[in-house]
C-alpha cells in the first residue's frame, strides 16, 4: 500500500483496496488512506466477487482470495 501511495502517474488510476478483519495492519492501512482521493478502501468487505468484477488488476498475497481471484478470472500479481 505504501508504494502505491507513492506511485505518481499522469495517468487517472484508482486503487481499490479491500482489508480484512483479521491484517494486523488494517488499521493503519485505513488511516494511512484516508483523504486520499485515488483509494477506495473497504474493511471487512462481505462482497469479494462484487469487488473483483470492479478491477482490471489484483495485487494480493495467496490464500483464499488467491483462489477466488482465480475463480473470478482476475489478473493478480501475487505475492508471498
Amino acid at each position: 500500500v505504501r508504494a502505491l501511495k507513492n506511485f505518481s502517474t499522469t495517468l487517472k488510476i484508482r486503487f481499490r483496496v479491500v482489508v480484512g478483519e483479521l491484517n494486523p495492519d488494517r488499521d493503519e492501512i485505513c488511516q494511512m488512506l484516508q483523504g486520499d482521493d485515488r483509494f477506495d478502501v473497504f474493511a471487512d468487505a462481505v462482497n469479494m466477487a462484487e469487488q473483483l468484477r470492479a478491477v482490471d488488476l489484483a495485487i494480493g498475497a495467496g490464500g483464499v482470495t488467491l483462489w477466488e481471484r482465480f475463480f473470478m478470472g482476475v489478473p493478480s500479481l501475487v505475492f508471498c
